[in-house]
């Protein structure tokens, strides 16, 4: 690891425990860093999520533009995520 972090220009904090960053990355990864390090972040759903609603995309775009609460994009996104598994015909659903 210290390979890449030494090759690599980080645009953020790394998600692998005991790597210290090096005192030259972009201030924005810094100020990232309290996050990172108080456990305040999660990971994005595609990597929690083996099936993705095809719709997300216009989910987060209604949440993110207010036109519905994080409540409602949620719900509208697992009934999109179940009628695309049942369509796959994935067993559970």
């Amino acid at each position: 690891m210290k390979r890449f972090v030494d090759a690599a220009t980080l645009d953020g904090p790394l998600a692998v425990e005991g790597v210290d960053l090096p005192e030259d990355v972009p201030q924005a990864v810094k100020d990232m860093l309290p996050y990172f390090e108080e456990g305040n972040t999660a990971p994005a759903l595609e990597f929690l999520s083996p099936l993705k609603g095809p719709n997300l995309e216009q989910i987060t775009t209604e949440v993110g533009s207010g036109g519905k609460t994080a409540e409602e994009g949620a719900k509208l996104y697992d009934q999109d995520v179940e009628k695309q598994a049942k369509q796959l015909g994935l067993e559970g659903w």
